[in-house]
């Protein structure tokens, strides 16, 4: 919107200027590192053919002039007989030439260049009063850059402020479930003491071996919950060096450490040879596999045949789409989006702590990559995600 109403305003501008000096053709055009590019036109059909036109200002160009020093424009009767450029066919009717600097405090942005098909079509007199318009040109153009730049400051504000909010919601979130889920275990363990005391005075020892096992438990329940809070703290913080990685062997890895809960539930496991390799933090990669293959496993120990898949289904940006797909109980599709965020279960029964697939997004964004599932119910899932294949990719 911006570009367009900058033209639009330059085209009104050459359209009175035409009204006061007669020409043939004029163009606009902006300077960026000693190259012009034409951004508007009058006079010169089809505009499609000359917008976005490049050249480099050498000695030979007639506009050289102007950016060598604070020359107020360039006149001159017939480049035809002056500059070697204007030699070619297309430009074979164009003789007399004007061209005006557009500055803006004080720096050189650009010309505004002048067509005629006369020989000295243009007087001093036109150039004088050219640089009152170029003027307005100039301020046209600063107008819009500032214009656009306060567009993006606005949008990067917004985008902040959304962020922020979410961190908020996060956070109190964050704060009622620590709470809630530690509270829980202790005022087991507290009232699981007092039984143990009065079991231990009665000397009733299998009561008492229950005592001390759900107190066991409660204490397992609390240390399980602030091992994940530590991970989770520590993520964009304390990172690994980055390394190549071998996915493959990455998954292997994974695989040994739930090998328990996948040879209880009989769950198969499906893995593609000749995986890419990715490169990041190994440690915080392989965290990640572990919970979504982990977390596979938990919706699929009741399907018949329980299976999981885990392979590269192509690319995205130059970053490899690997998955973890499984044939489990499946996921509503008004839940895809929320199964991320910190202490999301689906399940309120259902074990874990809800911070697993928070941790797997933060990790993999942290990378440069994202993750979004595919799902519906009764169908299982797919855990998309992407990596990088190497450094800064």
């Amino acid at each position: 919107m911006e570009t367009l109403d900058k033209s639009e305003a330059i085209d009104r501008i050459l359209e009175q200027l035409e009204k006061v000096i007669p020409f043939n053709s004029a163009s606009v055009q902006l300077l960026h590192e000693g190259v012009l590019e034409i951004v508007s036109t009058r006079g010169l059909e089809p505009k499609s053919e000359h917008i976005g036109t490049r050249f480099e200002v050498t000695e030979e160009e007639p506009a050289y002039v102007l950016l060598q020093g604070d020359e107020p424009y360039v006149l001159i009767d017939d480049v035809q007989l002056s500059t070697p450029t204007f030699l070619e066919e297309k430009h074979s009717k164009i003789h007399g030439w004007m061209a005006i600097p557009l500055r803006v405090k004080g720096q050189l942005i650009g010309i505004i260049a002048l067509d005629g098909h006369e020989v000295a079509q243009f007087n001093k007199r036109d150039a004088e009063l050219a640089v009152t318009y170029a003027n307005q040109v100039a301020i046209a153009i600063e107008n819009a850059r500032l214009f656009s730049e306060l567009q993006g400051e606005l949008i990067e504000r917004k985008k902040l402020i959304d962020e922020l909010e979410i961190k908020n919601s996060e956070l109190e979130r964050f704060a009622y479930t620590v709470s809630h889920d530690l509270k829980s275990p202790l005022i087991t363990i507290k009232g699981f003491l007092g039984f143990l005391e009065q079991d231990a005075l009665h000397g009733n020892i299998p009561r008492l071996r229950g005592d001390i096992q759900r107190i066991s438990d409660a204490t397992n329940k609390m240390q399980t919950l602030l091992n994940e809070l530590l991970n989770l703290s520590r993520v964009g913080r304390l990172v690994n060096e980055s390394q190549q990685i071998s996915f493959n062997e990455l998954v292997n890895e994974a695989l040994e450490l739930v090998h328990g809960r996948l040879q209880a539930n009989h769950i198969q496991v499906q893995v593609q040879d000749n995986l890419p390799n990715i490169y990041g933090d190994r440690p915080r990669l392989l965290e990640v596999l572990q919970n979504l293959i982990d977390n596979a496993a938990k919706f699929v120990r009741f399907s018949p045949q329980p299976l999981i898949q885990i392979g590269c289904s192509g690319y995205e940006s130059g970053k490899p789409i690997f998955f973890v797909q499984d044939n489990g109980v499946g996921i509503d599709e008004a839940h895809h989006e929320r199964i991320f965020g910190l202490f999301n279960k689906l399940d309120a029964d259902s074990e874990g702590t809800g911070i697993g697939l928070a941790l797997v997004k933060r990790i993999i964004e942290i990378h440069g990559g994202r993750i979004w599932v595919k799902s519906e119910v009764g169908q299982g899932a797919i855990f998309y995600f992407t990596l990088p294949v190497e450094s800064g990719s």
